[in-house]
C-alpha cells in the first residue's frame, strides 16, 4: 500500500502523480512532483517511511519498493535552506551472512537477506508492530522468540551482531536479543537495561556488560563484535 504525504519545506510541495492503493512488488510506479518557485528549488527529496530516500529528482520510476505499507513524503529544498539528513535502513553487502529484517508485518515467519538465506519461524505470538524502518516485532518478555532451524555453522570465529531494540519498560530478567547456537555467543539486556555480551571461547565463558543505560521507549542501535584471531569481544 502508499499514501501520499506532501510537506512545506520552507515553500509548498505537491504531488501530482496518482497510484493505486494496493501495487504489486516489483511493478513500476512512477511519482511526480512540483514545487513553487521552482527555479530556486536545488534539490528534490522523496522518501518511503520503510526505504527510506527514493529520489532526488521532481519525477521518477522505481520498481524496488519494499513489501509493506509505505508513507510516501515528497520535499523540495531551496537556496539558503537547511538541508535534511535521513536516516535509512541498512543496507546488505558481500560481509553480511545474516539481515533478519523483522519487517514482514504479518505472518509466522521472517526472511533472511543474507548470503545464507536462513528464514526463521515465530514462537508463542510476538505482535507485528510499527518499528524503527517499517514493521519490527514486540516480544513479551516471557516466551516469545524468534529462530532459524538451520544447522550449518556459519562461525569463523569473527562475528558482529548489529539490531535496533527498544525496551517498553524496566526489564525484570536478563533478556536476549541474540544467540548463536548452544550460546556460543549471545547478546542480552541485563536488568540494569545495560548490554551484556557473553561469549564461550572453548570451554571458557567470558562477558563483557556495556556502561550506557537503556531508557524505555528510545530506539537504539546496538552493535557486538567478537575476533578469535584478535583475542577482543567489544
Amino acid at each position: 500500500k502508499v499514501r501520499f504525504l506532501t510537506s512545506p519545506y520552507l515553500k509548498w510541495s505537491y504531488i501530482n502523480s496518482t497510484v493505486p492503493s494496493l501495487v504489486a512488488q516489483y511493478s513500476n510506479i512512477t511519482f511526480s512532483g512540483y514545487a513553487d518557485s521552482p527555479s530556486e528549488v536545488v534539490s528534490y527529496f522523496w522518501r518511503s517511511d520503510v526505504d527510506g530516500l527514493l529520489s532526488t529528482e521532481a519525477t521518477f520510476t522505481t520498481n524496488q519498493l519494499s513489501a509493506g505499507t509505505h508513507v510516501i513524503t515528497f520535499q523540495a529544498m531551496y537556496n539558503g535552506s537547511i538541508s535534511h539528513i535521513s536516516e535509512v535502513a541498512p543496507e546488505v553487502d558481500s560481509n553480511t551472512m545474516h539481515m533478519w529484517r523483522l519487517n514482514e508485518g504479518s505472518g509466522s515467519s521472517t526472511s533472511d537477506d543474507g548470503s545464507y538465506g536462513w528464514s526463521a519461524s515465530l514462537y508463542n505470538d510476538p505482535s507485528w508492530v510499527l518499528g524503527k524502518y517499517g514493521y519490527a516485532l514486540e516480544f513479551d518478555g516471557d516466551n516469545d522468540y524468534v529462530r532459524t532451524q538451520s544447522a550449518t555453522s556459519s562461525n569463523n570465529g569473527e562475528v558482529a551482531i548489529e539490531a535496533w531494540i527498544k525496551l517498553d519498560g524496566d526489564v525484570d530478567s536478563e533478556s536476549t536479543i541474540y544467540a548463536w547456537g548452544r550460546c556460543p555467543v549471545n547478546l542480552r539486556v541485563t536488568t540494569s537495561e545495560k548490554l551484556k555480551l557473553n561469549v564461550k571461547f572453548n570451554d571458557d565463558y567470558r562477558y563483557l556488560t556495556g556502561s550506557t543505560t537503556l531508557v524505555p521507549g528510545v530506539w537504539y542501535h546496538v552493535a557486538a563484535t567478537i575476533s578469535e584471531s584478535g583475542d577482543t569481544m567489544k
